[in-house]
């Protein structure tokens, strides 16, 4: 499991995490779930693409942009939960593409509205909480 936290403390100093980088954790092929803390606006482009085994996803409530294939080649993904999310702005080509009985669903970059994705990710038999 990865939990991104909404902060960190180094030196005495405190700071916000508002961003995952790209390729993070591209290629975590143990990794089960992500949680992405309150602060974090940014998911980087791969920032977890092919990690195979990853299932559920709560994304904090901040995030304005979803990078390209950030969630790509993530078969086993089940269960993506929205905290709340106010201010998505932004979700890059294929974000999410999961190969399902159902459909492949690919996310294109004008269809950016979280209705939208949403509306995707259940089409693909994902289950989303919002």
């Amino acid at each position: 499991s990865v939990a991104i936290p909404k902060s960190v403390t180094y030196k005495g100093s405190t700071y916000k995490v508002t961003e995952i980088a790209k390729n993070a954790c591209k290629g975590m092929k143990k990794l089960k779930t992500v949680t992405i803390g309150a602060n974090v606006e940014s998911i980087g482009e791969k920032a977890f693409y092919n990690c195979p085994k990853l299932q559920a996803v709560a994304i904090g409530k901040s995030v304005e942009e979803i990078g390209k294939l950030a969630f790509y080649g993530d078969t086993s993904l089940k269960t993506i939960r929205f905290e709340k999310i106010k201010s998505l702005k932004s979700v890059g080509t294929a974000a999410f593409y999961l190969k399902t009985k159902k459909t492949d669903a690919k996310l294109k970059e004008k269809q950016t509205s979280k209705k939208k994705m949403i509306q995707y990710l259940k089409n693909s038999g994902v289950k989303v909480k919002s």
